[in-house]
């Protein structure tokens, strides 16, 4: 953050000023994380904030489903079925809820590095959603195979 103050003021100083600015502009795209380290503006938002929230209510529901599954496994393959029928509805539940906020925080993302025009983050954003509700159902498939294999 400090660096950026020190561009802009030796970028006012007059010819070599633009010579200062052109070397900040290209450090921005060179080294982009590099740059923005340590920038306090790039924290967790309310929507990360949510995200995590939910996937710990995920992870506990599965584990609440973890007795279930494991007193149907000796039963008949009727009552294991219908085991697994409750856990793909619990994570399609999680699926939508996770996809929305995901969706939400990626547009925000679009738009400030629109205003900011930063097109290379402004990319990288559209290549994030491209999938995006696929690989939410990975990971919470994942997750929940995971805790339930004993």
């Amino acid at each position: 953050m400090a660096q950026r103050s020190v561009f802009k003021i030796a970028g006012s100083l007059g010819p070599a000023g633009s010579i200062v600015t052109l070397m900040e502009k290209l450090c921005r795209r060179l080294f982009r994380e590099a740059y923005e380290y340590g920038d306090e503006s790039i924290g967790e938002t309310v929507e990360e904030k949510k995200i995590k929230e939910l996937r710990e209510n995920f992870v506990n529901d599965v584990f609440d489903m973890k007795g279930k599954f494991n007193s149907v496994k000796a039963k008949s393959a009727l009552m294991q079925v219908k085991a697994y029928v409750d856990l793909h509805k619990l994570i399609n539940k999680y699926k939508k809820q996770i996809y929305s906020l995901e969706k939400t925080k990626l547009t925000r993302l679009r738009i400030a590095y629109l205003r900011d025009e930063d097109q290379q983050k402004y990319d990288e954003c559209l290549a994030q959603e491209t999938g995006l509700e696929e690989n939410i159902y990975e990971n919470l498939k994942k997750m929940a195979f995971y805790v339930l294999e004993p």
